[in-house]
């Protein structure tokens, strides 16, 4: 099991998490502790017993849309996992529960998605929600085969590096760049 876990505070510092009652926010952060590096935990009573947090608390953080449950099992996962770590390749371990990682999509932001309906994953609306921010469904269908992977989850496509968390960076040509810039030198404009 990780030793360090990381804490973005675009989740830890908002306000729908500053609402919860501290015992509910203890348990987040120990359910975060304790998870593995694709975000499920299955120490859940455990981490319940550490925060001093009942089962309204798991409640709570499921409302609130922190964590998702799966029926049936004593397994969550953190929501917004691949927005707090981000655990290099040498560094990772496959999370045992594929068959539950495989129900999940992930949307733009980086937040895992519950896409199940009935039992059953709907896994053009995932792919939608994930390419496109939940634009139009038909598109996404005759995409599915570009963007899913061989087992058919966004969720597993993404841990495997084939679908990039959303940065900041940009890619720039800086072949036309450097070119514009040696051009504007030559006609007297500056840099």
């Amino acid at each position: 099991m990780a030793e360090r876990r990381m804490f973005s505070t675009r989740i830890t510092d908002s306000d729908a998490f500053t609402e919860l009652p501290p015992s509910a926010q203890a348990l987040y952060l120990h359910l975060c502790m304790s998870a593995d590096d694709d975000g499920f935990c299955d120490r859940v009573r455990r981490c319940l017993f550490c925060a001093q947090a009942d089962r309204e608390d798991i409640d709570r953080l499921a409302n609130a849309r922190f964590i998702l449950t799966f029926p049936g099992t004593d397994v969550i996962v953190i929501k917004h996992w691949l927005i707090h770590n981000s655990i290099r390749k040498n560094r990772y371990h496959p999370t045992k529960y594929e068959d539950l990682l495989e129900t999940l999509g992930i949307k733009e932001n980086g937040a895992y998605t519950d896409c199940t309906s009935n039992g059953q994953p709907m896994v053009d609306q995932c792919t939608a929600e994930v390419r496109q921010g939940k634009t139009r469904q038909d598109k996404a269908i005759t995409d599915k085969a570009s963007s899913l992977s061989v087992s058919g989850s966004p969720a597993v496509a993404k841990r495997q590096g084939r679908n990039k968390r959303p940065t900041e960076q940009h890619d720039y040509d800086w072949n036309t760049i450097e070119a514009e810039l040696l051009k504007r030198q030559r006609e007297g404009l500056g840099t």
